[in-house]
């Protein structure tokens, strides 16, 4: 897995004399809303239930009201009607609003932690955050419309890469590694031990989320993630800032998550952009994210 972060302000030399800083890792510690990039967890629990399947229809206009809030997608459309795919491909917040309401508060919970959130990795490095998932008895009337497109929800960059390790591992959520093995002056090898194992969804989930997430790159909003020869799945993410007073500002993170090759998987990547210009984590995410794997 490689995660990176990018925030306002960031000096290297800041870390040659601050000691605390010299221990922190924003992959782990530093918690944000993930926005669309979440939309995963409602899309591959959905599956899993049986409520949809990719082609299941949907009527979606650009803006939907929901208890006391109205939620809106990104661009102005008219009324259509969308397949769970097209869903995801066009990252419809309306759309996945809607899938989640099929699938009901219960079920969705259920699957937001078994995805890893609300709890820290495993990885076992110094002030790792748990994120932060609200306990479903103090959900309001509106969590439910929330939750589905990664708003109302905190994470971490690890518990992001994580789950989309684990839709490229077949369905199978492994707890992430810092370390294999120590070996000593000796020649003594201790290896660390064996990571967790546990089951998230099917492997034919995995498969039809896999097919969708790569859409997004080959036609939808991952366009710019794009590397050649390689076929790849993954999903943009473009979130508000909540303010310390409550509700959001006109400040964002910009992300994009995926792996690679969609066939046998081999890397799992993530770029986490802390108000990047322009905002949209299509734009300026998901080109860094083709860079760095590009690379590697």
């Amino acid at each position: 897995v490689l995660a990176m972060v990018s925030t306002p302000g960031f000096d290297p030399n800041d870390f040659a004399d601050s000691p605390e800083s010299a221990y922190r890792n924003r992959v782990v510690s530093d918690v944000y809303e993930p926005g669309s990039s979440y939309k995963i967890v409602t899309t591959a629990a959905a599956l899993e239930e049986g409520v949809v399947t990719p082609r299941t229809q949907f009527v979606v206009p650009d803006t939907f009201s929901y208890a006391d809030r109205i939620f809106h997608d990104s661009h102005y459309h008219p009324t259509e009607r969308m397949s769970v795919a097209e869903i995801i491909e066009q990252s419809s917040n309306v759309g996945t609003i809607k899938i989640g309401l099929r699938l009901g508060a219960k079920k969705l919970d259920e699957y937001v932690r078994r995805f890893g959130f609300g709890s820290r990795s495993g990885l076992g490095f110094p002030g790792e955050s748990p994120g932060i998932v609200l306990d479903r008895k103090k959900w309001s009337g509106t969590t439910i419309a929330t939750v589905p497109i990664g708003q109302g929800v905190a994470v971490t960059t690890i518990q992001m890469a994580s789950a989309y390790a684990a839709l490229a591992n077949e369905g199978m959520w492994v707890e992430p590694r810092l370390v294999a093995a120590t070996v000593e002056d000796d020649g003594a090898v201790t290896r660390s031990p064996a990571a967790r194992r546990r089951r998230v969804v099917s492997a034919a989930t995995a498969d039809k989320m896999a097919w969708m997430l790569r859409n997004v790159v080959a036609r939808g909003t991952g366009i710019q993630a794009q590397v050649p020869g390689y076929r790849i799945a993954g999903k943009t993410g473009t979130a508000q800032k909540p303010l310390p007073s409550g509700g959001y500002g006109n400040s964002y993170i910009a992300s994009f998550a995926g792996y690679v090759p969609v066939q046998n998987p081999e890397l799992v990547a993530i770029v986490v952009l802390d108000d990047p210009s322009p905002i949209w984590g299509g734009a300026t995410a998901a080109p860094t994210w083709r860079t760095i794997v590009g690379y590697a």
